[in-house]
């Protein structure tokens, strides 16, 4: 402290300390302000990866639904294909085939209504 107290005639091993001592205190701010930053960069991340993931599985969700409306609309179809194939051959078997499918069909119509219910 006494050498530093002497101004401009201080030794120049005492000057390059002291410019060495700020260049140290400067480098551990730059490096305590970017540490904050990498932490703050990396919470924001998490929030915006979580909002991502909940976002894609609404999505999933939403598209296992509709795939699931779609089945039952084609098993529809199919029924009413298969019941006019039997209407058109109306013989005694083919009614019995057309209630045992349609009864099937009703069957498996209420099953996945219930199931849906649940979840």
């Amino acid at each position: 402290q006494v050498l530093l107290s002497l101004g401009d005639e201080t030794p120049d091993i005492v000057k390059e300390l002291q410019v060495e001592v700020r260049g140290t205190r400067e480098l551990r701010e730059r490096l305590h302000a970017a540490t904050n930053e990498i932490e703050s960069l990396k919470r924001q991340l998490e929030v915006d990866a979580r909002k991502e993931l909940d976002r894609e599985r609404k999505l999933v969700e939403d598209l296992y639904r509709q795939m699931e409306e779609k089945e039952r609309q084609l098993a529809d179809c199919q029924f009413d294909l298969r019941r006019a194939r039997a209407a058109a051959g109306q013989g005694e078997w083919d009614q019995r085939e057309e209630e045992f499918m349609r009864l099937n069909l009703q069957i498996r119509k209420l099953e996945e209504e219930l199931a849906s219910r649940k979840q």
